[in-house]
């Protein structure tokens, strides 16, 4: 399922364009009144969904942010053509006037040429892009624009927030909302519907795990101990049923589970909220660590569970391996879904300038193009920013020595070319495991 929060009204045109395109049953909506209510809404969803759309970029780096969510997340953006759109709707409203003030949101490229296209002063603006550290909220965004106003108290504020829209006509300002077209809106259906799919078929990819038994209870005899592996079989057995997974004895204290991707990350879920599961089953008096490892074949998921055990002995705790290298943990309190901070994934966010969890998405979103050739758009659009910020992440690779650029695209109309990136993806895969060994 893919589950979209918005505020009330872009809430309902995206499930207006969701049944048109006969979308419309893969949908959960959840509207706000206001945008920091989107966090704990997505929270609630991340348990029901594979995907979460929002309709705004504003919501979707608060709930980025805040972490903790367990779906995969992306937005609807904003593009030239709907600013193109506010612009001519508001000439329309002046009378062909158009007394400019500020817009919010939209890539500062964007408006630049718009407003340069229409031979009109390129107004104040506020970006959302992901370059500014620091978390924005609906008043930074009034003030913002209130402080524009002030200069010009006849001028036009335009912005793509609802609340932003209401505060400043509620005070008496003039204010234009820049609205998500439909076809805007389809195309981020279709990729939302497209990255449901895919986590769909990862769920199935299978599944291996080695659970060993490391400390008895004090003072065990044999018949103890034979009676302990018979609790940790039934408990293992009654833990795998849940998810259609089986369970055979290795050896005198180990036993090895065969589920699915859908199982672990489940088990990752129940772990993380403290709960027993395939990775912690909770034995009284009986110490236990696990590793499971994922893979396309039972050979690759057996290979990844027998790394993810050495981890595993040397930290403690229980970890999963999966068929891409990542490597997670599991526990009471942990992040749910979220990849350990090895020594090696923080160097790469040292190097590259960005945070850990941003080295993870942005290993994902590699994933998704051709890594010997690909451009900044094609990796904005599987990372989920625009390309100006990802060139600026394409730099700091090139000087990381993990990407190098090999040659120029250019466009068969108007646009300036775009370098062409390669990146070692192999490089940058196996650093985590190789450090976590």
């Amino acid at each position: 399922m893919i589950g979209v929060i918005g505020p009330h009204d872009s809430v309902q045109l995206v499930s207006h364009v969701a049944g048109v395109h006969e979308l419309g049953d893969q949908l959960v909506t959840r509207a706000y009144d206001h945008v920091d209510e989107a966090v704990a809404i997505a929270r609630e969803l991340g348990t029901l969904c594979d995907v979460i759309l929002f309709t705004g970029r504003l919501p979707f780096q608060l709930a980025e942010r805040a972490g903790g969510i367990a779906a995969e997340m992306s937005f609807v953006p904003y593009s030239g053509a709907e600013l193109f759109r506010a612009i001519a709707r508001a000439a329309i409203d002046h009378r062909g006037e158009l007394p400019l003030a500020s817009v919010d949101t939209i890539e500062p490229q964007i408006v630049a040429d718009c407003f340069g296209e229409l031979g009109l002063p390129v107004p104040p603006h506020i970006p959302l892009d992901g370059e500014r550290d620091w978390a924005a909220t609906v008043d930074d965004f009034i003030a913002f624009h209130e402080g524009a106003l002030r200069e010009t108290p006849d001028a036009l504020a335009f912005t793509c927030l609802s609340e932003v829209h209401a505060a400043l006509t509620a005070k008496g300002y003039r204010a234009a909302r820049i609205e998500h077209s439909r076809i805007g809106i389809h195309e981020a259906l279709r990729q939302a519907t497209m990255a449901e799919r895919l986590n769909r078929s990862r769920a199935s990819q299978l599944a291996v795990g080695i659970v060993k038994i490391v400390d008895y209870p004090a003072r065990a005899g044999t018949y103890e101990r034979h009676a302990t592996r018979l609790r940790v079989e039934q408990t293992l057995l009654s833990l795998a049923h849940k998810r259609g997974g089986r369970v055979t004895k290795a050896d005198g204290d180990s036993f090895v589970v065969a589920t699915n991707r859908g199982g672990v990350d489940a088990a990752l879920v129940r772990s993380a909220s403290g709960h027993a599961s395939l990775l912690e089953p909770q034995i009284e008096g009986v110490r236990i660590l696990s590793g499971f490892g994922v893979g396309d074949t039972y050979a690759e998921a057996e290979t990844n569970a027998g790394q993810a055990l050495r981890i595993a002995e040397g930290s403690g705790l229980a970890t999963v391996v999966f068929a891409d290298g990542e490597v997670r943990t599991a526990g009471a309190g942990a992040d749910p879904l979220t990849l350990r901070e090895t020594g090696a994934l923080t160097k790469l966010s040292d190097e590259l300038g960005i945070g850990p969890l941003s080295v993870q998405r942005l290993l994902g979103a590699l994933r998704r193009v051709d890594t010997s050739s690909f451009s900044p758009q094609q990796l904005a659009e599987a990372y989920g920013v625009q390309p100006r910020s990802i060139r600026r992440i394409l730099g700091r690779l090139v000087a990381a020595g993990y990407g190098t650029e090999v040659g120029i695209k250019a466009h068969a109309g108007a646009g300036r070319p775009q370098t062409l990136y390669s990146v070692e993806m192999q490089r940058l895969t196996n650093a985590s495991i190789d450090e976590a060994r």
